[in-house]
């Protein structure tokens, strides 16, 4: 009979059969050597294996072997670096309770502190994102338990603090990596195997360019789970799948292309004319960073269960529809687990901004739009319509039309058929399709547009051309 061995796949998991949580993280030794008659003194990095049922022990060959254990990718570790001491890790193995009572105060011990100081460091416009930013934090130490993780886009002119959030975020964030050079290769290979909450400042590089495509694809995939990017090894020319569902948030000017930002929940910076709040520095010795830590990783092995219960069960915590649901609900499902009662009213306040933001039009762009609202003005009854009147009309709609925006004849038939619409006969005025009262109707309900009767404003804005794909207005 074939011995059964526990795979652990990846520095973060959850093991579903029996409930338990586990981390794989990183102490430091020192190794001292004689070369040449020389004293060598070398540091050197071994992962160790700490799990909610309070288990501790070197993830060495000899242990893994004795234990049963496969870990399926060694993480990748720098020297020195030791986001969880081993004795604040030894600490919380002597701490061993019962299962009724663990001793962990969610509120008083990792919300709170984290929320303090986020505030007193970045003068936030809006004092929601302080929670968001706090919540998001805590929920990349529960990250295998959520279906999809949402990525933060902080977005703002130069000076407006994006960069001090990344800041504050990489001391605290499970595993975080910050970096604004990042290469693909890089990306997959760091997220397959420690699972790291990636940071990426001047997120510019995202936007339309060439040499960012690969890099775009993988941030793009990497936001569901079971969604592997496929790498052929240059050596043994073998396939490989890499999983790059991560954290992840993204720092920039210029707005995102439109299927990354329908990943995101985004936070506009604006500049601080609190003197006070900006002057702050942000470094290693700035906060009690360690024992911040210290706090998430308890708050994630003891509360990692709880959380996925309530992520799959409570009705409350998925509110929205469709990707605002995926979006929020693993927010929501943090907020749960601090405010319990609803007393904090943490999870009230994130409710209300949840829904605040439940808006289906933003999953469209612009143009997607101008057509559901002319075809809602133009049509009355099921007949075919012809792409030359549809684009007669988005003409007399959109002020600052003209034919260098791409808007073809051959675009807009497409536009119609990702919103559902089967092509008609062609006819003395070219390709139709066939379109019913009914089928607009339900269009305006699936994207929730709200107002069937009015269009919204037209924009005077300019228009985006740096695309080969849809025009953007911005």
């Amino acid at each position: 009979m074939e011995e059964k061995f526990k795979i652990l796949d990846g520095a973060i998991g959850f093991d579903h059969k029996s409930n338990t949580a586990y981390y794989i993280v990183p102490l430091t030794s020192l190794s001292k050597t004689t070369k040449k008659g020389r004293n060598i003194v070398e540091v050197k990095s071994h992962p160790y294996y700490v799990d909610s049922k309070y288990n501790f022990w070197s993830l060495s060959q000899e242990e893994q072997e004795k234990r049963k254990v496969y870990l399926t990718t060694v993480p990748f570790f720098y020297k020195g670096y030791e986001p969880w001491k081993k004795q604040l890790i030894d600490q919380f193995i002597k701490s061993k309770q019962d299962d009724i009572f663990d001793g962990l105060d969610v509120y008083q011990d990792v919300f709170h502190p984290i929320h303090l100081i986020v505030n007193s460091v970045i003068d936030f416009h809006d004092a929601v994102f302080a929670t968001l930013i706090t919540l998001w934090i805590m929920g990349t130490y529960l990250s295998p338990i959520f279906d999809a993780y949402p990525y933060i886009f902080l977005s703002g002119t130069r000076g407006s603090g994006k960069t001090k959030v990344l800041e504050f975020v990489r001391y605290l964030a499970y595993s975080a990596l910050m970096t604004s050079n990042t290469s693909a290769s890089a990306v997959f290979r760091i997220a397959q195997a420690n699972k790291a909450t990636l940071l990426i400042d001047e997120g510019e590089m995202l936007s339309h360019s060439k040499e960012s495509a690969e890099l775009r694809l993988i941030l793009n995939a990497g936001y569901r789970k079971n969604n592997p990017v496929m790498r052929t090894n240059k050596d043994s020319f073998m396939v490989e799948f890499f999983d790059v569902t991560v954290p992840k948030m993204i720092a920039a000017i210029n707005p995102l292309e439109a299927t990354l930002k329908s990943r995101c929940i985004e936070l506009v910076m604006v500049r601080t004319a609190n003197k006070k709040k900006g002057n702050k520095r942000i470094n290693d010795t700035s906060e009690e960073w360690e024992l911040m830590r210290d706090a998430l990783y308890r708050y994630g092995l003891l509360r990692m269960a709880r959380a996925k219960e309530i992520y799959e069960t409570d009705p409350e915590v998925n509110i929205l529809e469709c990707r605002q649901n995926e979006l929020f609900a693993p927010l929501l499902t943090v907020a749960k687990t601090i405010d319990i009662d609803g007393r904090r009213r943490i999870f009230k306040q994130i409710r209300e901004y949840a829904l605040s933001q439940n808006d289906m039009e933003d999953l469209l762009d612009d143009w997607h739009l101008y057509i559901i609202y002319i075809l809602n003005d133009i049509v009355k009854t099921t007949r075919p319509y012809s792409i030359k009147e549809i684009k007669a009309k988005l003409q007399e709609f959109v002020p600052d039309f003209d034919e260098s925006l791409k808007i073809t004849s051959r675009w807009i038939g497409s536009a119609l058929g990702r919103l559902g619409f089967k092509r008609g006969k062609r006819q003395e005025s070219g390709n139709t399709y066939m379109i019913s009262r009914a089928e607009v109707d339900e269009l305006l309900v699936r994207y929730q547009i709200k107002d069937k009767a009015e269009h919204p404003e037209r924009t005077e804005h300019p228009v985006d051309q740096t695309s080969d794909e849809t025009p953007r207005l911005i």
